[in-house]
């Protein structure tokens, strides 16, 4: 089981890298801790990455499955799973009047980064089945990290099953999903591109310049290289390459902020990929206009 670890959520630059047998890894999550701010907790997570820049666009692959159920769900719902292998514990926000706690299930073989979101909606629909309640949406990001358990002093606060199946995906109608989105997103391009031709042919008194710069920013490469430079970023180059370094507007930091300067097959908006402390996204608009330059 390849895992990355953090000692500090906060310094994301400190990764450790590991490869645990289950057994491992069930020990390293009940090792006793006993922290009274949450951001000092250790964290982990089931992806690899390249590198040592934690982001979505680094992880090479996915472990396990890892369940946060934050909706009051019962601790002991983590029985309905008990033909499966898992690990289940309670987290720091847990009470007794809304239980908090954490489920993580291995993947019968790693799941490839590129096929993540695929995995992803097979995970969501495998916990509705056996709890009849939705998958916090938050699991949702390949390269997410888990605060370790730190509840070990309580009685029943976790509970490991080393025997039973592990969680098979479908890679196959994984791809069949990635097609399907990438066609999609395809036909999202192409309309946006028809619209701002519409604009361009009315009179120049009729035309919005705002929806006119904003639909060029989400659909032409060199209007976003532009928009990166002024703003102080640079290419990552590479086969599909990101504008990368520049300051985020919210956290200040420059070292995980990203968006891709082909909008074709990528998402057309700007993140800070620091997901578990800032994570805020913005249209190139929406960042030009708070830098200034839009």
């Amino acid at each position: 089981m390849k895992i990355t670890a953090l000692r500090k959520i906060y310094k994301p630059n400190e990764p450790t890298f590991l490869d645990y047998s289950w057994e491992e890894l069930s020990t390293f999550i009940a090792y006793p801790r006993n922290h009274t701010d949450k951001k000092e907790i250790p964290c982990w997570s089931p992806a690899s990455f390249v590198g040592t820049q934690l982001t979505n666009e680094n992880v090479t692959d996915v472990s396990c499955a890892v369940f946060d159920v934050d909706d009051g769900l019962v601790f002991g719902t983590h029985y309905n799973f008990r033909n499966y292998q898992y690990i289940a514990h309670l987290t720091f926000s847990h009470t007794h009047e809304k239980p908090k706690w954490r489920l993580v299930i291995p993947f019968t073989k790693p799941v490839p980064s590129h096929l993540w979101e695929g995995a992803w909606l097979q995970c969501k629909r495998f916990f509705y089945e056996h709890t009849g309640m939705a998958m916090d949406e938050k699991c949702k990001d390949a390269r997410r990290f888990y605060f370790l358990n730190n509840r070990t002093g309580e009685a029943h606060s976790h509970h490991f099953n080393l025997s039973g199946n592990t969680l098979s995906i479908d890679f196959k109608r994984c791809q069949e999903y990635k097609e399907e989105q990438q066609k999609e997103e395809a036909r999202k391009l192409q309309k946006m591109r028809q619209r701002y031709e519409a604009l361009q042919r009315l009179p120049e008194y009729l035309r919005n310049p705002k929806e006119s710069l904003s639909l060029k920013l989400s659909t032409d490469s060199q209007y976003r290289e532009e928009l990166g430079n002024k703003i102080g970023g640079k290419s990552s180059g590479g086969a599909n390459p990101r504008m990368i370094g520049w300051n985020c507007p919210c956290c200040g930091r420059n070292d995980a902020t990203y968006y891709y300067i082909n909008p074709l097959g990528n998402k057309t908006t700007a993140q800070c990929g620091h997901l578990n402390s800032c994570g805020q996204w913005w249209t190139l608009f929406q960042l030009g206009r708070t830098f200034g330059v839009c």
